[in-house]
């Protein structure tokens, strides 16, 4: 169950990225520029996606507290909408992989590789398109960074604390007896 809940978060969060991605541009473009508002939207999305996949909070939090001030400096040097793209998603690519992956480390560069190059690439179909293409961008790079969740929760019996989990054992024992 845990595989679904994580990969519905990460929908769910993929569609609120693009909302406040659309709304962002629309609110700040007209202050400081399209393509530093999207850059810097995109930062965050990449701050607030590794708080997000973290398994817990204070993982979360630590990761934040890294990526916040490294999106900043690269903000400032590289305020272009495709490069933060790029360096969001190999933050979030490393993040993912080094720090809550599981597994062989050569499958967990193959599997971050392939999300990484599709995340942007399905994203990049998008982006021609205006506000909606750079709503579409977004939402398609959420979406396919969503697909590690589906298998990101530990194979095996539920916890001990589900009720289902529980009721099904009592159920057994009265059947076995």
């Amino acid at each position: 169950m845990g595989r679904i809940d994580g990969f519905a978060k990460g929908l769910i969060f993929a569609a609120l990225a693009a909302l406040a991605a659309v709304c962002g541009v629309l609110v700040f473009g007209p202050l400081f520029g399209a393509g530093p508002t999207v850059a810097a939207l995109f930062a965050g999305l990449g701050v607030l996606w590794l708080f997000g996949i973290a398994p817990r909070p204070a993982d979360g939090f630590k990761a934040a507290l890294v990526a916040g001030p490294l999106l900043g400096v690269w903000l400032l040097v590289w305020p272009d909408p495709a490069l933060t793209a790029v360096g969001v998603t190999a933050l979030v690519a490393v993040g993912r992989g080094v720090f809550y992956g599981r597994g062989a480390p050569a499958r967990r560069v193959v599997v971050e590789g392939l999300v990484a190059v599709g995340a942007l690439g399905l994203g990049a179909l998008f982006v021609p398109g205006g506000l909606t293409g750079l709503g579409l961008a977004v939402w398609a790079w959420g979406l396919v960074q969503s697909l590690p969740l589906l298998k990101g929760a530990p194979a095996g019996p539920a916890s001990a604390g589900d009720p289902f989990d529980g009721a099904l054992r009592r159920a057994e024992q009265i059947l076995g007896r």
